[in-house]
């Protein structure tokens, strides 16, 4: 297992009357989607999305593990024991260009990755090669944010979040970045987690969305409780997308009849406390 060096541990929110600002997660996180695909049991290409970060070893230590999260459909849709991750590289005149990485989901049939027993949600430690290691802009951990988050910094239906990902495999640029999206959260309740398990998120995805991070980049907000006019800046990873909500209609012709699946412009989100979980048990499963 290969480990990499932790260059920063980000809060998730300080208040505006104070001078450290936080830098918009937008583009790191971009920096840190990436495409993954495989064959299928037909031998057809499956893809989706997949988003890494790093779990510091312990207080004291600049090392962590490579984390992938993802769908847990994503993973167990790939019939191999291999699957490619699209990763990027910087070279020397600023110009982004995709690495093909193979990584091992697999040990004689077996899942590598550990899935969450509740929800579409799936998390590993990867080996990733060092040209990518010596220069990623690695997320921590402590985006990842929980329900204590969710209820301190009143995050609510309506909300707008942003999303990143490869709809129908579609890639934002030769370098193969994602592509960023926005909509609202759609449902009520939103927490306790544990409970509702999932939200409703007000965007059309497609295939290939799946695995990818939902989150948000909040600037001055208020601040719930406080009458003084405080405000904060916050950011965080509110989830990932599990998959879209669409009606099967059948449709009666006079010599066949057909079905089609009609989009509602919904998907469904799996939030971050979960991923959370998955995280703290596949390293539990290492140690």
């Amino acid at each position: 297992m290969k480990f990499i060096a932790l260059m920063l541990i980000c809060a998730f929110w300080v208040a505006s009357t104070q001078a450290v600002d936080i830098p918009p997660i937008t583009p790191r996180l971009m920096k840190s989607t990436f495409r993954i695909e495989g064959t299928n049991s037909k031998g057809q290409k499956v893809f989706g999305t997949c988003f890494l970060f790093t779990r510091q070893i312990s207080d004291n230590s600049k090392w962590g593990w490579n984390i992938l999260v993802t769908a847990n459909h994503v993973l167990s849709d790939i019939a191999g024991d291999e699957a490619v991750i699209f990763l990027r590289v910087k070279q020397t005149n600023g110009i982004y260009s995709k690495l093909e990485h193979s990584i091992r989901i697999r040990e004689n049939g077996k899942p590598l990755w550990y899935r969450h027993p509740e929800v579409d949600v799936s998390a590993m430690i990867v080996n990733l090669p060092k040209t990518f290691i010596d220069q990623h802009e690695w997320l921590s951990e402590s985006f990842l944010a929980g329900d204590d988050t969710f209820e301190e910094r009143d995050i609510n239906p309506g909300d707008e979040l942003m999303c990143l990902g490869y709809p129908l495999g579609i890639e934002s640029n030769d370098a193969g970045f994602p592509v960023l999206r926005s909509g609202h959260i759609a449902s009520y309740p939103i927490r306790p987690s544990t409970v509702v398990k999932s939200f409703l998120y007000d965007i059309t995805v497609y295939g290939g969305n799946s695995g990818g991070p939902v989150f948000f980049d909040y600037r001055k907000r208020r601040i719930p409780g406080d009458e003084s006019g405080k405000s904060v800046d916050i950011v965080g990873i509110a989830g990932l997308i599990s998959k879209d909500i669409s009606q099967t209609v059948k449709v009666e012709g006079y010599f066949e009849t057909s079905t089609r699946r009609d989009p509602l412009g919904l998907a469904i989100v799996i939030p971050a406390e979960f991923i959370k979980q998955a995280v703290n048990e596949v390293i539990k499963q290492k140690q």
